[in-house]
């Protein structure tokens, strides 16, 4: 029934945050009554949550994360590039541009706004042929308010809605075959802030409208829309004018894990899908840069036949950053040289550890402290 909702296509793999959690308390309890230290590596992750730590999955991983001899290691998705996601700022209906007012003065509201921001945006998604449908979230930090209202490629539109209780309201058009679901949360449970969400089933392909307005009298009140990931949609489905930063996949804004963005090791430059930083609220994610681009791997063969492959994308990096974790560990805590090491102590390890370059300020959104060394690491531990 999830899968009808979220309007996944069948073939592509999705869990419940609910499973992934499930299977790493799991582990977590099986490696106890070994005395073993272990390192959660995550390689899924989604668009749709906060983007600032604080969906259940994320306080999850931080919980787990702060255990002793326990270190969590979360792929940052390859939606870098995607156009999935969508970032603006607004000033109140009612505020004068900067022109009209001279330079923020003399509102028709006074004290509302300095006219620096628009009063509303159009934020246009581009529906392929053959979509679904999809769900998009606009979230907005406390106390900002907004509403909407949509337009069809057809130029059918939806009033603006200013829906101030937890619930959805269905709409179907005329002349277009799709239906929308429209549903407000004032205060989404786990961050406090307002959650938009939009369902769209059946959409017609061609250009879609969601004209957002500002309706709390602050200034710049910030928003930020995402789409699903990439492999949920159709590849012809993106806003018009995306916004590539703040493209981490969830659960990797969770503070004590350690998020990995994606690089080539051949040209040591960015993975061109590699997710972006900072969080929603400006958190530092990435923390570290991992090879992602044509690592090596045993792929399936015929019994007893090792074969080896190619694969790409942040699972890579992941993997790799969580088997250079393992041999921090195997120093740390099997060898019995820092028997208490938790997932941020790691994650400051591998920062002191890595490699930057003169030329990029950090930290960055797209390296975030820097490449991955474990031999820088055990070069710091050693004073060299």
């Amino acid at each position: 029934y999830l899968r009808d909702y979220y309007l996944l296509p069948e073939e592509v793999p999705a869990y419940q945050s609910t499973d992934i959690i499930m299977a790493l308390e799991y582990a977590d309890r099986f490696a106890r009554a070994f005395y073993r230290p272990v390192i959660f590596c995550i390689g899924v992750g989604s668009s749709f949550g906060s983007h600032n730590g604080t969906s259940p999955l994320s306080a999850y991983l931080n919980r787990l994360g702060a255990k002793r001899s326990r270190v969590v290691v979360v792929a940052g998705g390859n939606e870098g590039n995607t156009s999935t996601h969508f970032a603006g700022r607004l000033d109140p209906i009612g505020t004068k541009p900067a022109a009209e007012n001279g330079g923020g003065q003399g509102l028709i509201q006074p004290g509302t706004g300095t006219g620096q921001y628009p009063t509303r945006e159009e934020i246009e998604i581009r529906v392929g042929e053959g979509e679904r449908g999809f769900i998009a979230e606009i979230w907005g930090k406390a106390p900002n308010v907004f509403s909407l209202s949509i337009r069809s490629p057809g130029g059918e539109s939806i009033p603006n809605t200013g829906i101030r209780v937890d619930r959805g309201v269905e709409y179907s058009f005329v002349y277009e075959k799709t239906n929308i679901i429209v549903s407000y949360a004032l205060v989404e449970g786990s961050s406090g802030d307002e959650l938009i969400t939009l369902r769209f089933a059946n959409p017609t392909p061609g250009i879609w409208t969601v004209i957002l307005q500002n309706d709390s009298g602050l200034t710049g009140a910030e928003f930020h829309v995402w789409l699903p990931i990439s492999s949920f949609l159709s590849s012809d489905t993106y806003f018009l004018q995306p916004n590539p930063n703040i493209t981490l996949t969830i659960p990797s804004y969770a503070e004590d894990c350690i998020t990995v963005s994606s690089y080539s090791d051949r040209t040591n430059s960015i993975y061109v899908r590699s997710g972006r930083g900072f969080s929603r609220g400006s958190a530092i994610k990435p923390d570290i840069a991992a090879p992602a681009v044509d690592v090596s791997v045993v792929v399936r063969g015929l019994p007893g036949e090792v074969r080896l492959g190619r694969m790409t994308g942040s699972s890579m990096a992941a993997a790799i950053t969580a088997g250079g974790v393992a041999q921090l560990m195997q120093w740390a805590v099997t060898d019995k040289h820092a028997n208490y090491l938790r997932s941020s102590e790691v994650k400051n390890y591998l920062i002191r550890g890595a490699v930057r370059e003169e030329n990029l300020s950090y930290p960055n959104r797209l390296w975030g402290f820097g490449r991955l060394s474990i031999q820088g690491v055990f070069d710091s531990l050693a004073g060299a």
